[in-house]
């Protein structure tokens, strides 16, 4: 942990936004915390779809909550110091000035854009902490938190009215569960299918599809070992994949 002088500190606040979000009510009995947790994480996103994650805090008044070293020694505020890792396009701004909050305050984050680039991006919250009236500050990072742009398996696409994009399964072979990603530029009823080379239906269900990826699993513990082939058709276009079971 990196001890940061006041003036230090103040210094680097006024770099930080001030945007709209209201701190969600749900969580104001909570001693501490930040929500969405990594468990729950945050939400995908899709290019040129505007994005938006709210992030919501309830602020310790025990500085040994954020570091052990400082356990019984009132806080005196925390501030969002920087979203690391946040994908291109996207920002973030807080419901306070300096995303800076007393000791017991709730507050939140948003973080909105127009992502530009696929991908897989994690990221750090950091977040700094001080104590004695602000003359000592500490850094801690919440970290395993993670945006996807853009579906897993499909490098590049821009979600266009027209886009109808199948990727292949994975994990492929596979001999249990295994997921198949599908985009669509406009929410559809989609026939998804799974035949045996000879043509023979092993699956076959109508999904309402969404705007944007869409997964299905796959239980092929059943499954005789084989090549199958799997397709999503929606009247107009199709698309059709390889699938291996090998037990």
């Amino acid at each position: 942990m990196k001890k940061i002088i006041l003036t230090l500190f103040s210094f680097a606040m006024i770099t930080l936004s001030y945007g709209q979000c209201t701190p969600d009510t749900i969580y104001q009995d909570s001693v501490w915390g930040i929500w969405p947790n990594t468990t729950e994480n945050f939400a995908p996103g899709d290019i040129g779809v505007p994005y938006q994650q709210i992030i919501n805090f309830k602020v310790p008044t025990d500085a040994g909550d954020l570091d052990s070293n400082y356990a019984g020694i009132s806080l005196t505020n925390v501030a969002l110091l920087s979203v690391n890792g946040i994908p291109d396009g996207l920002s973030f701004a807080c419901d306070v000035t300096n995303c800076t909050w007393l000791a017991g305050a709730q507050g939140c984050a948003s973080i909105t854009g127009t992502p530009t680039t696929n991908g897989t991006y994690p990221l750090d919250l950091e977040i700094v902490g001080c104590v004695f009236g602000g003359v000592i500050c500490d850094t801690t990072f919440f970290s395993d938190y993670i945006i996807q742009i853009g579906p897993v398996g499909i490098e590049t696409y821009s979600l266009q009215t027209k886009t109808f994009e199948l990727t292949q399964n994975y994990p492929n072979p596979t001999n249990q569960m295994t997921n198949i990603d599908f985009v669509l530029g406009t929410s559809s009823s989609i026939d998804f299918v799974i035949t045996n080379l000879i043509g023979d239906i092993v699956r076959f269900e109508t999904i309402n599809a969404d705007r944007g990826v869409n997964s299905i699993s796959i239980d092929t513990q059943k499954y005789p070992d084989g090549v199958y082939l799997y397709s999503i058709c929606d009247g107009v276009s199709k698309q059709t994949k390889r699938l291996i079971v090998n037990h």
